[in-house]
This record gives structure tokens, sequence and C-alpha cells, in this order.
């Protein structure tokens, strides 16, 4: 065992309060990205699984790459394409009723989210079958009439000859249930199917559409009918098959965007517990370097002994990090099960580690641990003896400290100030503002951590 070894270990083991309080910030951080992480897949399973429940089996969808509304007459662009044998138009869109018109359910919830699906009656079912348990299906001369699944039915009471009112664009419309479906693969919102011109005015969307569904004939070869459609459509629109419609898509790619800033997040927060923890230790044993200096250490052996606390700790938080983590993220996993599957109505696993992910938790957890220490050790071994032994020196440093301090209380507030414009793009660069904010108002908080835990 080496001379900067026996000093290494010999400080972790006499300053204990220090070392444990440094590994915990290891340990959190680690926790932090490789929990994080592991939920993540499970998350992202549930939500496509509930997703993939409502697709329609047919062959090609069209939808705005917008994800907007587009007008009807789209269709008879994909109908007169070589190779479609039948299309249908659909106008999909979330509802969410308000508190006064929710619907109380026999388990003693509320029923407030749905998913209005408006159809052509004529084509809808020949397009994709729709099983009823009971009633009849709707009608072109339909104007306010309804089907709603098999599960609402028996959750809350209601069936054929009842009435539902529903929120619209001129007020509450009331719709008579005509029919009751089998029921699709029960999902986070309730399906209500109603004719096309009726979800229009529901929306205040007149001759709009928001999916074109629909089957290639028998002989056609369906890469060659998908280059058709979009050449007959040109720009602003995308194809998809057995999706769910543009909304549900829509939603996943939000999902996906707000898990990869929080994992962004974790992930510079983590180095930043551990970056400000070794700061602070590097700061309080600026004397102890110099006394070690000043009785014959050389620069080698003060960079060797810093770098090797910096690695045991390192080592030591990060295997005790991904334990943490693997914990959290199960525990995690268990306690949102219920509440998962009652409103996606869906299963969720349990925790998924990519490598990837065992690779970004011990690089940041290692690695960031010994780039933190190297800076102020590399800092260290360059002064003379009686300069490390200066209060002086700490002096000046932290009054360049505070007026970083004070650029990033700046930072923050206009970070905060971005989250209220509603704007994705002001607020994902106002996150970044905030980090930043974090990292100049660290040095700052050095100095007193360094006098509470440096005696």
């Amino acid at each position: 065992m080496t001379f900067q070894v026996k000093l290494a270990l010999r400080y972790l083991r006499g300053r204990r309060l220090r070392t444990g309080l440094t590994l915990m910030a290891i340990v959190f951080g680690v926790m932090m990205i490789f929990g994080f992480n592991g939920i993540l897949p499970a998350m992202q399973q549930a939500i496509q699984g509930g997703l993939a429940g409502m697709a329609d089996q047919v062959d090609l969808t069209v939808s705005s790459e917008t994800r907007g509304a587009f007008a009807a007459d789209v269709v008879a662009k994909v109908a007169d394409t070589p190779g479609i044998a039948l299309v249908a138009p659909s106008l999909v869109r979330p509802l969410i009723l308000p508190p006064a018109q929710s619907l109380s359910a026999d388990n003693g919830t509320s029923v407030t989210s749905f998913v209005v699906r408006g159809v052509d009656p004529e084509l809808a079912d020949k397009i994709d079958h729709i099983a009823l348990a009971n009633g009849r299906f709707l009608q072109t001369a339909d104007t306010n009439a309804i089907l709603i699944s098999n599960n609402l039915a028996q959750q809350t009471g209601l069936g054929v000859g009842d009435s539902l009112d529903l929120p619209a664009a001129s007020g509450l419309v009331t719709f008579a249930i005509v029919g009751v479906t089998t029921g699709r693969p029960p999902q986070s919102s309730e399906e209500l199917f109603m004719p096309l011109a009726a979800a229009q005015a529901l929306y205040n969307l007149p001759g709009q559409i928001n999916t074109i569904e629909a089957r290639f004939a028998a002989d056609s070869d369906g890469e060659t009918v998908r280059q058709a459609v979009l050449d007959k459509l040109g720009s602003g629109f995308k194809l998809g098959g057995a999706t769910a419609g543009s909304e549900f898509a829509s939603a996943l790619e939000a999902a996906n965007y707000i898990y990869n800033m929080f994992g962004i997040i974790a992930i510079i927060l983590g180095g930043f517990i551990i970056f400000i923890t070794f700061r602070t230790i590097i700061v309080e044993r600026r004397r102890d370097i110099g006394m070690l200096r000043a009785i014959g250490a050389s620069r080698k052996t003060i960079l060797g002994m810093l770098l090797t606390e910096s690695l045991v700790l390192g080592v030591m938080g990060t295997g005790l990090g991904i334990l943490a983590g693997y914990a959290m993220a199960a525990g995690l996993l268990i306690g949102m099960r219920g509440l998962i599957e009652d409103l996606m109505r869906t299963n969720i696993g349990g925790p998924s580690f990519a490598p990837w992910v065992f690779a970004l938790s011990i690089g940041m957890g290692i690695g960031i641990t010994l780039l933190a220490g190297l800076a102020p050790a590399l800092a260290a071994m360059r002064v003379s003896p009686l300069e490390a032994l200066r209060p002086s020196l700490a002096e000046v440093e932290r009054r360049s400290a505070s007026r970083s301090a004070i650029v990033g209380v700046v930072l923050i507030v206009i970070a905060f100030i971005t989250l209220v414009t509603g704007s994705v793009s002001i607020a994902s660069f106002g996150i970044l503002l905030f980090l930043t904010g974090l990292v100049l108002i660290g040095p700052a908080l050095v100095y007193p951590i360094a006098r509470i835990f440096g005696r």
C-alpha cells in the first residue's frame, strides 16, 4: 500500500462525519440517476401499452404533422389513390368533464376523462368492426346519439335509453345513449362514439377531422400505396399504421419529452451535489494540506492522496447508490402500481435497467467524483506551504464566490419567470438557466458548509 493510499484511508477513517456526509451526497446523486432511469422504461411501457390497446387495426392512418385538425376534403384524395379499398374519417379528441358533470362510479370514484371518437356511421363499422353488447350502432340520421363502453355502463349504471350531458363549445349538450359496446381493452379514458358531425359541433370544428383510416386492396403493395398517398397529399401530413390517433401519439411524445428532461436534470443535479461536496472538503482542508507540504510532502503526494480519497468515496458511493436506486425504483413502482392501474387501466412492470444506465451511473458516480476532486487538488498542489496556510486567500475566494452567487440568483429568478410563459422552448431554456444558477451559487455555499464540518 502506497503512502498516498495510507494517508487517504487514514483521513477518511479519522473524519467519519465528513466522510459519511460526502458518501451520502454521492449515494444520493447516483441513486437519482440510476433509480429514475430504471423507472422510465416501466412508465413508458405502461403508457405505450395503454395507447396501443386503443389502436385500430387498419392498414394506414393519415394525420397532420402538427397533430391538429385538417379539412375533411382530404379524405377524397386518399380514397382516389390506387390501392386504397376503403377510407373512413374521424375526429378523435380527449374530453374532460367539469366536476359538476362528473359521473359517479360504483367504487366511489368519479369518471371525468373521456375520449370522443367522432366517426362516419356508414364507414366506421366497416373499417374497424365495433361489437355491441346492447342497443344498436350509430345511424346516418342520428344527431346527438352516442355509444358508451360496457365498462362505463357497469361502473355508472348507464344504459341504452339514458342520456349523458357533455360540455361543448356552445354549452352543455345532451346525448342519447343508443348502444353499449363490448369494450375495447380498458384505457385511462372511456371511449365515447358519436357521429362525426356531432363531434365536430362539440369541439366547434365544422368540416374538420384529425384522422383518416384506410384499408388496402387485397392485391396492393403496402409500401407503394403509402408512397402514393404521401405524393398525393404533399407536405404537412404523416402516415402511420395501427395507431390510436394523433391526439394520443402527441400525448406520448409529450410524455417522452418530459421524462427525458427530468432525466437530464437528475444527472446534472447529481453531478452538482458531488462537485460541491468535494470542493467543500478541499477548501476546509487547506491548512491540513499546507502542513503536509511544510513537513516535506511533495505535490505528487498531495495529488495522489486527494484523488485516492475521491476514488474510494466514488466507488463506495456508486455501489451503494446503485443499490439504493434499485430499491427506490422498485418501491416507487410498487407504490404507484395501484394508481397507474386505476388511471391507465394497464399493468405496470418492475424497474428495468439498460446497460447504458449502469455505465452512466458508474461514470457519473466515479468519474464526476474524480473530476470534482481533481480541480481543487490541482489548485492545492500548486501553492506553496506558506500560501496554503494564509487565511487571506480564502477571503479573496469568498468575495469572488459572493459575486458569482449574485449572478446565480438572478439567473434562477429569470428561470422561474420563463416557466409562466407557457412556451415549452422558453421553459426548456429556463431549465438551463436554473442549473447554471445553481452552479454559480454553489461556491458561495462551500465556506459556510466548511465552517460547520471543518472542525
